[in-house]
């Protein structure tokens, strides 16, 4: 009997301490849970302290855009505007809320609408941002043009949802900018037309040589076109040809008259031209190398040239140039002392030395033109 009891209470004692255990993990679990829950309310005051910072923060970036005087407008992926601000609406003309469920084509005036937009759009997937230049129209059919500038909006995945898409009235400045195009063409006209009369002057001395400097420019010109120098180095080339031999104003009109070969001494004074040229032309501000082509228009590829016996690669293209159409020109026409030798001989003149004296590429050029192109001299 008492070892059936004994059993018995061994069994109970071993259900309490089980229970007991039970009880103290509950305990420990309860502890757990309750720290998991502190945990949680302390993360859900920080999430709602973070909300409402970003609430003000979204506040006070809308009252940016509200009040700025750029003009600002969203839409959704599919273009539809969802948000304008008060200086859009004031640049096209609307009032507030007339623009909102439409297309920017509304306003645009783009040629072809949809391929702007699928353009557009290629750039903003992979750029993030696309700008330019887009012609508009106001509310009441007034064209102007504005300078746009569009990013995207993304979600926190990464998707594309909105564009945020800002505009500024250039038609001003395009007016501004035409005006001062115009302006500078016509003192580029001016500077040509000077440029002319400073060559007549020349030739006014040197009867011989009258019309020379015209037509080593005409030449130079057609081959610096020819060889693909950029328009403004052509026109730099053409320049410096009617210049190039403006530093013959220093030499004696009998001698560059003179029916007869010059001297050593003669010859050496009529070689101080580019040189004289250069220090003239230097002076003023062209937008072209016009002192350096002419300074140098006398020197020769393997350095034989004057007056610095610069070689090949020393020597600047369009002086190259304007070497060879010198030579073809000046042998082409009569001077005091001799017959024109006429354009054959000068171009075989050139052939024969080319590469030696004169730049192979122009050379060929050179007679391509002649011999092929049809060109003449006038």
């Amino acid at each position: 009997m008492k070892k059936i009891k004994k059993d018995r209470m061994g069994k109970e004692v071993e259900k309490l301490q089980k229970r007991i255990a039970e009880l103290k993990k509950l305990e420990t679990d309860c502890r757990k849970s309750e720290s998991k829950c502190k945990r949680s309310e302390a993360e859900c005051r920080k999430s709602e302290s973070e909300c409402k910072r970003l609430e003000k923060e979204r506040e006070r970036l809308l009252r940016i855009i509200e009040n700025t005087k750029a003009a600002i407008f969203i839409t959704s992926y599919d273009g539809t505007i969802i948000y304008t601000n008060p200086a859009m609406d004031e640049l096209f003309g609307y009032q507030k809320g007339e623009l909102l469920g439409e297309k920017p084509s509304a306003f645009s005036t783009s040629p072809d609408p949809v391929k702007f937009m699928k353009d557009t759009m290629r750039i903003l997937e992979k750029e993030g941002y696309w700008e330019g230049a887009v012609p508009n129209r106001k509310k009441d059919g007034t064209k102007f043009t504005t300078y746009v500038r569009k990013s995207v909006l993304k979600d926190n995945k990464g998707a594309i949802t909105n564009f945020l898409i800002t505009e500024n009235d250039i038609t001003e400045h395009n007016h501004v900018k035409d005006q001062l195009k115009e302006s500078l063409n016509k003192l580029e006209d001016v500077l040509e037309e000077t440029i002319r009369a400073m060559a007549l002057t020349i030739e006014k001395r040197d009867i011989f040589t009258a019309g020379h400097q015209r037509r080593v420019a005409e030449l130079a010109f057609t081959i610096a076109k020819a060889i693909n120098l950029s328009k403004d180095k052509v026109k730099g080339v053409y320049m410096a040809g009617l210049l190039h031999d403006i530093g013959k104003i220093s030499i004696p009109a009998e001698l560059l008259m003179k029916p007869a070969i010059l001297n050593e001494i003669e010859l050496k004074l009529i070689r101080n031209h580019p040189q004289t040229a250069y220090d003239i032309l230097k002076e003023i501000e062209f937008p072209w190398p016009i002192a350096t082509i002419a300074l140098q228009h006398h020197e020769r590829m393997n350095g034989s040239g004057y007056p610095n016996g610069l070689t090949s690669k020393n020597i600047i293209l369009e002086s190259r140039i304007l070497a060879v159409a010198d030579v073809v020109e000046a042998m082409s026409s009569a001077r005091p002392y001799r017959p024109a030798l006429g354009v054959d001989k000068a171009l075989e003149e050139i052939s024969s030395k080319k590469g030696l004296l004169y730049d192979s590429d122009v050379v060929d050029t050179c007679v391509k033109l002649f011999k092929e192109g049809g060109f003449k001299f006038k």
